[in-house]
C-alpha cells in the first residue's frame, strides 16, 4: 500500500507535520504497510520540525529493528532531526556510527 507513504510525504512537504506524524503511526498499525526509506526520511522531517526528539529516538529504532540500510537521505535525516531537537550528544554518536558503517 505504496499510497499511504505517498500521505506521509505530502503532508510533510506541505508543512502538515502532525497529519504526517498520524499517518506514519496509522501505516505501522497495518500488517501489510511497510514504509520506505522515502516515507521515514519524510516522518523525521515532520519531527525536526515539531521539535518531537521522543518520537524521532522511536522512528530510529524502528530503523535499527528492521536493520534498513542508511542511505545518504535517511541519515542525514537522522542526523538532522537530532541536531533540531537539540540532541547533538545522540547527533555527534550517530554520524560517527553511520561513518564507520560506511
Amino acid at each position: 500500500m505504496w499510497f499511504v507513504g505517498c500521505y506521509v510525504s505530502g503532508y510533510a512537504q506541505n508543512h502538515m507535520f502532525d497529519q504526517a506524524i498520524n499517518m506514519f503511526q496509522l501505516m505501522l498499525t497495518d500488517a501489510k504497510c511497510k514504509p520506505d526509506q522515502t516515507t521515514l526520511v519524510s516522518v523525521l522531517s515532520a519531527c525536526s520540525h515539531l521539535g518531537s526528539l521522543e518520537y524521532g529516538k522511536l522512528i530510529d529504532s524502528y530503523i535499527k529493528k528492521h536493520k534498513f540500510e542508511l542511505s545518504v537521505s535517511l541519515g542525514n535525516a537522522l542526523i538532522d532531526m537530532f541536531a533540531k531537537c537539540g540532541h547533538v550528544e545522540m547527533q555527534n554518536q550517530f554520524s560517527i556510527r553511520w561513518l564507520v558503517d560506511v
